[in-house]
């Protein structure tokens, strides 16, 4: 507030929340814009994501007020992608990729039950511009991510096939569902904003890097 405040000019402001506001997501249902936040939900999680999510909610409020004083604002409310850059992270696509590369195998555990979808970082850049660039005093929300969900597992056993890798698919007791893909209808409709690069191809640009 303080350093906005001392611009002669008042900016275009992105704020990047994440999906994670939505709490714990059930199976098949992609989370859209309009959907009621529950703090339930939130309060669900536990060790990190719960502080993460909260963090995030309280800070989309923030920026919500800031709007109303003639700020020109969007919120993208980020969920999962793939680039170059997650390879250093402890990710589970990650740790796929990273299997492929140097060519060892690759250990999912309890894979069966995460579902993800991943959007490829250069869509992801366009996304946020298109929505930095539509900021106003509304501060409209969009979900940024891709609605092409696939199990951990069954993506491990397509690129496995595909670059002759060993898999060890490890399952334990835990059974809940892990269910993290977004609606994105909303951008497409109102932005015009479209997937250019699919799932696997995203993954397989990022294998063939060196």
């Amino acid at each position: 507030n303080n350093l906005i405040s001392n611009l002669k000019k008042k900016p275009k402001i992105l704020y990047l929340s994440s999906g994670a506001v939505y709490g714990i997501l059930k199976k098949g249902l992609k989370v859209n814009e309009r959907q009621k936040i529950s703090i339930n939900s939130i309060n669900n999680f536990s060790g990190y994501k719960k502080k993460y999510a909260k963090e995030k909610l309280f800070m989309e409020e923030k920026f919500k007020k800031l709007s109303k004083k003639g700020y020109k604002i969007s919120i993208a409310r980020c969920f999962t992608f793939v680039g170059k850059g997650i390879l250093k992270y402890n990710y589970a696509i990650a740790d796929i990729i990273n299997s492929i590369r140097y060519k060892k195998k690759i250990i999912l555990k309890n894979s069966q039950n995460v579902f993800r979808s991943y959007m490829h970082s250069k869509d992801m850049c366009r996304w946020l511009i298109k929505i930095l660039k539509n900021s106003n005093n509304k501060c409209p929300i969009y979900n940024v991510g891709s609605e092409h969900q696939i199990s951990l597992s069954k993506l491990g056993m397509i690129l496995a096939k595909k670059y002759n890798n060993e898999i060890d698919l490890k399952k334990n007791k835990v059974n809940r569902i892990d269910y993290y893909v977004p609606s994105i209808t909303l951008a497409k409709k109102e932005l015009k904003l479209k997937i250019t690069i699919n799932l696997l191809d995203a993954i397989n640009s990022v294998i063939v890097l060196k």
